[in-house]
Order: structure tokens, then C-alpha cells, then sequence
């Protein structure tokens, strides 16, 4: 490696590859590259950042970072870049206890590896980060730092190589080791190998450090020590992972361009500011997004307390294990004792302030699991589905099989719910709304922005607000737009399909204003100028001041001269006209009121109250109608929720008729004849009237007679079949 220790002469013209860098820093030393496919090798690079007289192994060193390995100058004298291989049947070599000498030693298991991190140590926070929950849970955590890469000095960057790292290194675990051997000097730094101990029992390690000597025959030393494990609390892994903030300034004098970025991530939030300049331009831009879910997992129960109450969960989730759901199923001579229950269930249980419920599944089959895939049950909304990915030899299915089970609703409230896995343990994860500023709309995700675009010819402003719904979306936003000729302002909301838009445009010409409303809020509004002229649908007036009113509202109004047309819907509260010589109101030409019609001269006052209204042959009186007929709407346009009545004999039979009078008639008046209405009376109540609340208030006449009609029918099949049955004696 001596041969790296020069200093690094840029000649790369960017943007590149991080495998063609890696050639040519190799070529400026004199040796070639043994390999180029390894992890993020196609990775961008977008500019030099080695301008600080760094030396060439500085620039492979952050190479081989970035492939989550190292390098190394193999024995064909070309340089590799090696990453530790995580398959147990990639292995190099076997080693037993024939090939040892003297002492062999042992520490604990390193790993597995479950947490990567990727950082810069001068910014507190500024950190990326995935892991493996589920490891660290039953393991505890083994971390592996990368920290201030070259390359990686903003998030964007560390989001485009982290999982290509993880995905190569996670679940990487070795047992650290030391002996002396003989016959192995083939082995290099980075190969994976079988090694058992003095007692023959058998692990994976991988060959760190290697010296050997030969004297006539081949003695050596293998050691691989423990990587130092990150003293981290997990919390404190999660917080750097999900939270970080970012301050930096770029610039650029090659193209004349700075950008200044200040930026606050959170797992669930995001705020950014950021100011492009350029010669032509200055751009500003702020922006607030906010994730208002949260998911939470556990093994067999999870409690959630900062639910959004009154809303269903948008997710659960049960995965597979080889156990969870798994069915007991008896022998046929198997008769079990009355204290003896089979264990086979699939049930969950569903607790809080409301309600407690414990729901069967109806999953007769145990969820399967793979090092590859595993089953699952799964709710999204309301819909339950089982979703099949193992096949019950341990295989995986070429395709995933999914069966739907019907709809399950889960209510949240305030305080804990919780969720529990009844008889087995297994992953159980919960995705659900919190309650927040945007709970009114129960809105998943929220995200505000705003940008300002200035050049020399315009100023351009907009403001973005967008409410992400579970089920639909809500867009706000607003813009400024200004130039020499005119101003432009448009503000826009959507909600799903349903846009609503005003704008105002203001030219030296005209000002418009297209709104679904307007609010002009002052003391005093002038409308004056030559021949102004307010045109709607509705409401017109002309240049000369006279009004035109299809529809509208007047109240305390004085009308003067003219002739006077009213065509009143109804007359609660009275109408009065009023002569025109009248000037204290006191004589009006006609009125009419809640009972009367009548006129007033101021001397004369004549009124007529009637006690009976006549339409045609038909008259209504205070307490009873009068008319030829009456006919009962029974077309089919009318009506809706069709059903069949039956048995219309049996609702007549337990209804109780009776004589009586009503209660404003005198003793001695003729009595009515019908049911009562009442707790203490045997009556029908398909057949009466309510009100609005639901509450009877009367008999509806058309369902009595149409019930009549109905239990004559009944009553004339049963005759037929008597007269049937009577014909066929007389017969016999």
C-alpha cells in the first residue's frame, strides 16, 4: 500500500463512475484494477471533492468505502476491492484441528451485523441509517459506522449507495479467532472459511490478519479479531437514523451557480429552505412535509396511545414464523377427555376504553417462513386477506397466493388499544393515524411549500400546501406572477377530482376576477365612472342605473312610484302595499295575514277570516276534508325498496279493534271505530304513520286497506283449496 501514499493528481472529468475513478487512481500508481464489479460501482460522482492535497490512498480508501469493503494488492499484483462474502456456501477453505500447532483460541460471536450507519462526525446528527429490527431485537445491536466519506457529504448521496452497503453486509456474523497452523498459505485477507475448534465443532470466520514463514515447509498465523462494536443504545441509533439537520453552501464558479440548503429531517417530517443564484436568476424555496402515521410492531401484542380516535387502522399486518396459526388436527380414533382441548386457533383480541373483542380469523393452516419470504395476514383498511408465499415443503412459490376473507373494522380511541395475537407468538405490525394539527381532515400526510422565482424580467410566487388523504387528495396552492404588462394571481384548492380556482388579473387595461365568491370588506364602497354597467345570471343593472332581478331578497324596503307585482308562495307573516299619499304607513290598499284577507283605506277596515278553504268540489275544514275522491300516489317512479308483504292475516288477527270517542267530541257523539295506538293495546305497526323522529303518530290509511287487501287474497287461496279438497270427497 506504500505504493498509494503519493499525491492524488485529479485528471477524471466528471461527472463519473466510481469504477472508472477507481481504475484511474490505480493507473496513476502504476499497478492495474482486478476487479471493477463490485458494490456500487456504477455510483455518480459528480465533481472532485479530493482538492485538499490528498494523497491516492485517501481517494481508494473512500472507494472502497463506499463498496462497504477494503482494498488490497492481490498476489497478481493488481488491486481488488474485496467485500466480506455473507453465503455459507461461497466458502474458500475448511481448516480442522489436523492443521493446528500450539495454541488455538476463541472469543464470543461477532453479530450479527443489524444497524449500518453512514455520518459526517464534525455535524451533529447528520446521519443515514438502516437496521434490522427484528435481529436486534432477539440479538441486540452490532453497528458498523461509515463515517466522513468523501463522497457523502449531503443525505441525497448517502440515500443512492446505503442499501446496495446493506443488503451485502447485513447479517454478517463470524466467530473471532487466533491459531498457528501449517499448509494453509493460499489463504487471503477477506476469505471466508469453515474453521472447527480443538473439539471439532465447526464455524464461519473469514481470515483477517495472515503472516506466514517458510522453512522447508509452511508455518503461519491466522488471526481474526472482533471489529469493535458501536457502545450505541439502539434509541440512540433510531433517533440519529430518523433526525438530522443539514447546513451547507455550494458553490459553483464554473457555471456561476450557489445554492444554500438548510434542512431538518425527521422520520416522519421534513422542513427545507433552499436559495439558487444564478446570472439570470434567484430562486427561493421552502417546504414543511409531514407524515402524520406511525407504525409500530411487536411480538404477539402492541399498544397504540397516540391514535387519531374515531378512525379505523389503515394496516395491520401477522407474519408467518412455522408456528403462529398453526391447527391441531386429530387422529380419528382419537377421542379427547373433557378436560382436554385442542390448541389449533387463529385468533386476535382487540382492546380499549370502548369495546374488547376477540375475532377468529378462520385460518386453518399454519402461516409458513423461508429464509426468503413468509406468510402473511393482512389488513389494509378493512380488507382481510391471506397471502400464501411458502409452500408447505419450506419451498417459495413461484407466485404469491392471495385469498380474501371478508372485512374486519378496528375503531381507535383515545388512551391505549391494543392488539394481541391470542395463543401464539409471532410479528405482529400495526400502521395507524396520530392524532395532530390536521386531525379534522384525517390527513396521512401533509406537506407545505413555498417558492420564489425572481428574474429580471419577472417575479414568480408560489405557495404550496398539500393534505394527503388516506382514501383522497387535497391540494392547495397559490401563485404570484409578475412582469412589466400585468399581474397575476392564482389560488387553487382540490379535493379528489373537485377543483375550486380564483384569479385576479390586473393590466393597465382591465382588472378580472374570476371567483365562486367575493368579499369586498370596507365602509364605504364608490362604484362611479362612465357607464358602468353589473351583468350575472341573476342581477343586471345598466349603464343608467336601472335594475333588473330574476330572484333575490328584500327587506325594509320603501318602493316608490311604479306599478307593484307580487305573486306570494305562501303568507305567514303578512303582506301589506301601502298608498303612495300615505306617509305615515298607517292606510294600506290590501293586506293579507296567517288567517285573513282584507283591505283598509284608513277609514274603512273590512276582513274576511275564513273557517273552511274550497278548492273545486273539495273543501278543507279545521278539522276534517270533504271530497269526491282520494287518490293514493302508487306509481312505480315514486317508490323504491321493494319487499314482498306476507302473512297479512296473522297482523290482522293480533290487532285489537275497538269503539271510542275522541277526546275534543262530546260523551253522548257518535262513536269511531278502529285500533288504538298504545302500550297497553294490541295493534299492527306495519300499518301506522311516523314522524320525522320516528315516533307513530297515526293510522296510514292506504297500508290498511292495501293490508285488507292482501289478507282477502290469502283467505281466497285457502278457499280454493278447501273447495279443491271438498270437490275431490264429493268425488270419492
Amino acid at each position: 500500500m506504500i505504493k498509494f501514499n503519493v499525491l492524488y493528481k485529479n485528471r477524471v472529468e466528471y461527472p463519473c463512475k466510481l469504477s472508472n475513478l477507481f481504475i484511474y487512481v490505480c493507473n496513476q500508481v502504476g499497478l492495474e484494477t482486478g476487479n471493477v464489479d463490485f458494490t456500487n460501482c456504477n455510483y455518480i460522482i459528480l465533481g472532485n471533492p479530493f482538492t485538499n492535497n490528498e494523497d491516492c490512498r485517501t481517494v481508494l480508501s473512500n472507494i472502497a468505502q463506499l463498496a462497504g469493503g477494503f482494498a488490497k494488492i492481490g498476489r497478481d499484483n493488481k488491486v481488488y476491492i474485496k467485500t466480506l462474502k455473507n453465503i455459507s456456501n461461497l466458502l474458500d477453505e475448511k481448516l480442522n484441528g489436523n492443521n493446528y500447532f500450539d495454541d488455538f483460541s476463541k472469543n464470543e460471536q461477532w453479530g450479527e451485523l443489524n444497524s449500518l450507519v453512514l455520518g459526517l462526525s464534525s455535524v451533529e446528527g447528520e446521519n443515514t441509517a438502516l437496521d434490522d429490527k427484528d435481529s436486534i431485537a432477539i440479538n441486540g445491536i452490532t453497528e458498523l459506522t461509515i463515517q466522513d466519506n468523501y463522497f457523502l457529504t449531503d443525505q441525497a448521496e448517502r440515500e443512492k449507495i446505503i442499501v446496495p452497503i446493506w443488503n451485502s453486509l447485513k447479517g454478517l456474523k463470524y466467530i473471532p479467532f487466533k491459531t498457528n497452523y501449517y499448509g494453509y498459505p493460499y489463504l487471503d485477507s477477506g476469505d471466508m472459511i469453515y474453521i472447527e475448534d480443538t473439539e471439532d465443532k465447526g464455524f464461519i470466520s473469514y481470515v483477517f490478519n495472515h503472516t506466514f514463514t517458510f522453512n522447508g515447509s509452511f508455518k503461519g498465523t491466522l488471526e481474526t479479531p472482533a471489529m469493535t462494536k458501536t457502545q450505541t443504545a439502539y434509541k440512540n441509533t433510531f433517533e440519529l437514523k430518523t433526525k438530522f439537520k443539514r447546513t451547507e453552501r455550494k458553490i459553483d464558479k464554473i457555471n456561476g451557480t450557489i445554492e444554500d440548503i438548510v434542512q431538518e429531517t425527521s422520520e416522519y417530517s421534513k422542513k427545507l429552505t433552499k436559495v439558487e443564484q444564478d446570472i439570470d436568476s434567484i430562486k427561493q424555496k421552502v417546504e414543511d412535509v409531514e407524515d402524520l402515521t406511525r407504525t409500530v410492531t411487536g411480538i404477539k401484542k402492541v399498544s397504540i396511545e397516540d391514535a387519531y380516535e374515531n378512525e379505523n387502522i389503515l394496516e395491520l399486518h401477522i407474519y408467518g414464523n412455522n408456528r403462529v396459526f398453526d391447527y391441531l388436527y386429530p387422529q380419528d380414533d382419537l377421542f379427547p377427555s373433557d378436560t382436554l382441548y385442542p390448541y389449533g386457533d387463529s385468533k386476535i383480541r382487540f382492546k380499549n376504553s370502548n369495546e374488547e373483542k376477540i375475532i377468529e380469523l378462520g385460518i386453518d393452516e399454519v402461516l409458513r417462513a423461508n429464509d426468503e419470504v413468509k406468510d402473511e395476514l393482512s389488513i389494509i383498511g378493512t380488507e382481510v386477506n391471506l397471502i400464501r408465499r411458502v409452500n408447505a415443503d419450506g419451498k417459495t412459490k413461484e407466485k404469491e397466493e392471495k385469498t380474501y376473507l371478508g372485512t374486519l373494522r378496528f375503531i381507535l380511541t383515545k388512551g391505549i388499544n391494543e392488539f394481541e395475537i391470542v395463543n401464539y407468538y409471532a410479528e405482529l405490525t400495526i400502521k395507524y393515524a396520530i392524532k395532530s394539527t390536521y386531525s379534522d381532515i384525517f390527513a396521512t400526510k401533509a406537506e407545505l411549500s413555498s417558492e420564489i422565482q425572481q428574474t429580471s424580467k419577472n417575479i414568480n410566487l408560489n405557495v404550496d400546501k398539500r393534505l394527503e388523504n388516506y382514501s383522497t387528495t387535497m391540494e392547495m396552492n397559490s401563485a404570484i406572477e409578475l412582469t412589466a404588462e400585468e399581474i397575476n394571481n392564482t389560488v387553487s384548492k382540490k379535493v379528489g377530482e373537485d377543483e375550486i380556482i380564483s384569479k385576479i388579473n390586473q393590466s393597465a387595461e382591465s382588472v378580472t376576477i374570476d371567483a365562486n365568491k367575493i368579499s369586498l370588506n370596507g365602509k364605504k364602497i364608490n362604484l362611479t365612472g362612465d357607464n358602468i354597467v353589473i351583468s350575472s345570471n341573476n342581477f343586471n343593472v345598466d349603464k343608467n342605473g336601472n335594475m333588473n332581478c330574476n330572484a333575490g331578497t328584500l327587506t325594509n324596503v320603501n318602493i316608490k312610484g311604479g306599478d307593484i307585482k307580487l305573486y306570494p308562495s305562501e303568507a305567514l307573516r303578512g303582506i301589506r302595499i301601502f298608498s303612495p299619499s300615505n306617509p305615515d304607513n298607517s292606510q294600506y290598499m290590501t293586506y293579507m295575514s296567517n288567517n285573513s284577507i282584507g283591505c283598509n283605506d284608513g277609514y274603512n277596515n273590512s276582513a274576511m277570516t275564513p273557517d273552511s278553504i274550497g278548492v273545486g268540489n273539495s273543501t278543507m275544514w279545521s278539522d276534517h276534508i270533504t271530497t269526491p275522491y282520494i287518490t293514493q300516489t302508487s306509481l312505480e317512479k315514486e317508490k323504491k325498496n321493494f319487499e314482498k308483504f306476507e302473512n297479512a292475516l296473522e297482523e290482522i288477527k293480533k290487532t285489537e279493534i275497538y269503539k271510542y270517542n275522541l277526546k275534543s267530541q262530546d260523551d253522548n257523539d257518535k262513536k269511531h271505530i278502529g285500533f288504538v295506538i298504545g302500550k297497553n293495546y294490541n295493534y299492527s305497526d306495519k300499518i301506522t304513520s311516523t314522524d320525522k323522529e320516528g315516533n307513530e303518530i297515526g293510522v296510514d290509511i292506504y297500508s290498511m286497506i292495501s293490508l285488507a287487501y292482501k289478507a282477502i287474497q290469502e283467505q281466497q287461496e285457502t278457499i280454493e283449496q278447501l273447495y279443491s279438497k271438498i270437490k275431490e270427497l264429493e268425488g270419492k
